[in-house]
């Protein structure tokens, strides 16, 4: 029997969706009406963090005419384990509409495949550029960071910086703790999410920021890293 443990940390529950969405993992989707069960395969299409939702589409062929929107609908990935259901359920012939889940159920052996980091640890920084103002000028911004993954990582924003940050953002990632890349790495902002922190006999309020990478990180950055971890 496989068990499953439950993810209700919304930053979590957003890099576990980012992550499928990069990847075009396969996603199914299915819905039980009296005898008949309705099965499609689909990937992860967009996600709108800001709106609270995300589309799926089917895979070839498939269409979603089959399936009833007065049931409950069961989501399952397989190659990357999730499960969560959801009633109330807007979909089309070819799109269908979900509200990102409050809490996921996984299971307990699934591979984490993100490096977590000390966010108070200044080795591990990551600078970025990013565009800033009305008239288009470029900033060089550096941030502690708190994981990483081939297809995005969170960095540790103070408050008096989270200005800058805003969902659906465009950033270029200029250094990873000193190393550079021949490519252009690129990606988008997914998430700006507060915390408070204990530090110094008091709370700060500070800012989690996701970035979601347009592609994989390089292979020649990750060996790289790779290396630099395995000295560490």
């Amino acid at each position: 029997m496989k068990a499953f443990r439950v993810e209700k940390k919304e930053h979590e529950i957003y890099d576990i969706l980012i992550r499928l969405h990069s990847d075009k993992v396969p996603v199914m989707v299915w819905q039980k009406t009296g005898e008949k069960r309705v099965i499609r395969k689909t990937y992860i299409l967009s996600i709108d963090v800001a709106k609270d939702y995300f589309l799926l589409a089917p895979f070839e062929d498939e269409c979603f005419m089959d399936f009833k929107g007065e049931s409950t609908f069961y989501i399952h990935g397989e190659e990357r384990s999730i499960l969560f259901k959801q009633e109330n359920v807007k979909f089309s012939q070819d799109r269908i509409l979900l509200g990102i889940p409050k809490q996921l159920r996984l299971h307990d052996y699934r591979v984490n495949d993100r490096a977590h980091f000390n966010c108070f640890d200044s080795t591990f920084k990551v600078t970025l550029m990013k565009k800033v103002g009305k008239i288009g000028g470029v900033k060089k911004l550096s941030f502690p960071l708190i994981d990483l993954s081939m297809g995005g990582l969170a960095i540790h924003v103070p408050q008096v910086q989270a200005k800058y940050f805003f969902i659906g953002d465009q950033v270029t990632l200029e250094d990873l703790f000193g190393i550079k890349s021949k490519k252009s790495i690129t990606g988008k902002i997914y998430y700006v999410n507060p915390y408070d922190y204990f530090e110094n006999g008091r709370y700060r309020k500070n800012f989690r920021v996701g970035v979601v990478f347009d592609g994989l990180l390089p292979l020649a950055v990750v060996n790289e890293l790779q290396k630099n971890l395995d000295q560490d």
